[in-house]
């Protein structure tokens, strides 16, 4: 179940904030915000959480804080511990698999063709 929410205060201003539910209990939670500022929501992450664990053109994961910044769709995510796992799955098993992670200390990078092919291999998971 999901469940919306506007007016939700994020980075000083009113924003849509979707809440989604399994088997009740909060899985995750996506807010959406305006591609102008993705640079400061990277930075506010950053600043909290240090460098993103993977990051692609499409988005940069923050294992440390459960969430990632989306570039495509530009929005912030925040998961569930309980659901962490099968986050972290979705992001770093097909980029392993795939071949196509290159390590950057304790972080990856991915180039775009990459993220592309991840993001169908998730999808695929997920069963989208």
């Amino acid at each position: 179940m999901q469940v919306d929410c506007t007016g939700y205060a994020y980075l000083g201003a009113p924003r849509l904030a979707e809440f989604v539910f399994a088997d009740g209990r909060l899985n995750h939670v996506w807010v959406l915000v305006e591609d102008s500022e993705l640079p400061a929501l990277q930075n506010a992450f950053e600043t909290a959480y240090d460098a993103a664990r993977v990051d692609t053109p499409a988005f940069a994961a923050f294992y440390k804080a459960r969430g990632a910044v989306r570039r495509d769709v530009p929005e912030a995510l925040f998961h569930a511990e309980h659901v962490a796992p099968m986050f972290e799955a979705l992001v770093l098993q097909p980029a392993m698999r795939l071949g196509v992670v290159r390590r950057l200390g304790p972080r990856l990078r991915i180039g775009q063709e990459a993220a592309v092919k991840i993001e169908v291999a998730a999808g695929h998971i997920a069963g989208r």
